[in-house]
């Protein structure tokens, strides 16, 4: 998503996912768009993916943001931040 004339920080916990199930429903999201994504122990697998990736295999991270920051970068500028139940 864009936000035009805003940037957002975002402040939490990544934590690895490496259960199965949860592993198999994400890489089945990925096939449904297009990337043919594929479960090898606890991570994914595919023919390709973006030169920034990286080589196989890639490790899928579940974020928890408890705090979000925005600053305005158009007028009439500003500043704010949310806080989320943890």
């Amino acid at each position: 998503a864009r936000l035009p004339g805003l940037d957002l920080v975002l402040e939490g916990e990544a934590a690895r996912v490496t259960d199965g199930p949860t592993l198999e429903q994400i890489a089945a999201r990925y096939r449904d768009g297009g990337w043919p994504a594929e479960v090898d122990g606890d991570a994914f697998t595919a023919p390709y993916s973006a030169p920034s990736a990286g080589p196989p295999p890639w490790h899928l991270y579940r974020f928890r943001f408890h705090t979000a920051f925005g600053v305005a970068t158009a007028e009439p500028h500003g500043a704010t931040r949310w806080r989320f139940d943890r």
